[in-house]
């Protein structure tokens, strides 16, 4: 058995996140491939990019995402919008793909109802769904809502009468039919098949496209076991010593998926003495582990920024009422990190052209420390289309 301090932990896995230094703006795949980089709400994915690459512009990720197609938006851990590379897209889908019927419907396990009215199981519908989408969707790009109309209607043939009256009948989720729910519960597993990619539009809703169409070739054919254990290896490079469980609910899998994925690797990884009980990391990591320290410097983190996505919130925050801050049930702010430790949390507040960023702060900070944070603040302003940044530390 092993044992590490919780200073080490932090430290390997801010450096495992480019959060110790930033990279060339150059490498944003690098960055992104590290673990994904979650894009909602719409805009963060910028941010996150922000704090770990040098004079990133907004027009670079752009760049990246809408022209050079270097990177791409799909569903992935969580059935979360990220952006991952465009090389390591199977990894980041395939590598989530359900396993078997039961893993299958706990992805989407907010259509259980619907699927019990209509007497159909989850493979039954992302089969329709899956016959619907090209279709529905070939040379065009729609948004979420759009797409699930058409879909919905394709999805109806074949249905009997007492089906059809149920598929056709409002559910309660806004103005939806259950067809039309069911159909976009469907499209997170169609993403996870590598079928269709998200395309952001500045000022607009997100698009969807067909992956093939927007890339201009079809997808390699993916091992999904190789991309089940790949993707576990990034998870426990960004964010060991872990267990089974925290994997489950990082990704957004069945416990049970994620214990077959982790009996994959099985033979990388060493036991770490951290607690009960034991958590793994994989062994090509304990030297790094074991020689890692905090890093000097300040960031400004969205929410959901990959590095608070860590199960273990206990080793990033100790105290439950901070957590709370960093960590709601809605309406996550950001997070302030000052020299490898969660200092507070940010929210911003944008009136024209300007932008003004509330901090609060869990313990004081030097003046030059404060004074590194506004820098910081002032090089979120183009990123949010702000002339000017003010940064303020609530009392």
């Amino acid at each position: 058995m092993d044992s590490v301090t919780r200073e080490q932990v932090l430290a390997f896995r801010l450096r495992s996140h480019h959060l110790a230094t930033r990279l060339p703006t150059g490498d944003a795949a690098l960055a992104t491939s590290a673990c994904g980089i979650q894009d909602s709400p719409p805009g963060s994915a910028a941010l996150s990019l922000h704090a770990r690459l040098a004079n990133l512009r907004p027009a670079d990720l752009e760049q990246a995402l809408l022209q050079d197609k270097t990177l791409v938006q799909t569903w992935a851990m969580r059935a979360a919008p990220h952006v991952v590379p465009t090389l390591d897209l199977a990894v980041f889908t395939a590598g989530l793909m359900p396993d078997d019927d039961e893993a299958l419907l706990y992805y989407i396990r907010g259509a259980s109802g619907h699927l019990q009215r209509l007497g159909f199981t989850a493979a039954e519908v992302v089969g329709r769904a899956g016959a619907a989408l090209t279709t529905a969707l070939a040379g065009q790009r729609l948004t979420k809502d759009t797409l699930g109309h058409a879909m919905a209607r394709l999805m109806e043939e074949g249905l009997t009468a007492a089906q059809l009256a149920i598929w056709r009948s409002p559910d309660g989720l806004r103005d939806n039919t259950h067809g039309e729910s069911l159909a976009r519960f469907a499209l997170s597993i169609l993403a996870l098949q590598g079928r269709l990619l998200l395309v952001p539009d500045r000022g607009r809703a997100v698009t969807i496209v067909l992956a093939e169409e927007w890339l201009g070739q079809p997808l390699p054919e993916a091992n999904r076991q190789e991309a089940a254990k790949e993707l576990l290896r990034l998870y426990l490079h960004c964010y060991g010593p872990s267990r089974p469980a925290q994997f489950a609910l990082w990704a957004g899998i069945s416990p049970a998926q994620a214990r077959r994925a982790w009996s994959l690797v099985a033979e990388e990884l060493q036991s770490m003495e951290r607690g009960r009980p034991s958590t793994w990391m994989l062994e090509a990591d304990v030297v790094a582990l074991r020689e890692a320290l905090l890093p000097q410097g300040v960031r400004l983190l969205p929410p959901h920024d990959p590095y608070l996505q860590a199960r273990d919130r206990d080793l990033l925050v100790a105290e439950r009422d901070r957590q709370r801050l960093v960590w709601r049930t809605i309406g996550n702010p950001g997070a302030i990190l000052v020299d490898g430790e969660i200092a507070g949390v940010w929210r911003p507040a944008k009136r024209g052209k300007a932008l003004r960023i509330s901090a609060r702060l869990f313990r004081s900070l030097e003046p030059g420390t404060r004074s590194r944070l506004q820098d910081e603040a002032e090089r979120l302003g183009p990123f949010r289309g702000a002339d000017t940044v003010e940064l303020l530390f609530e009392s």
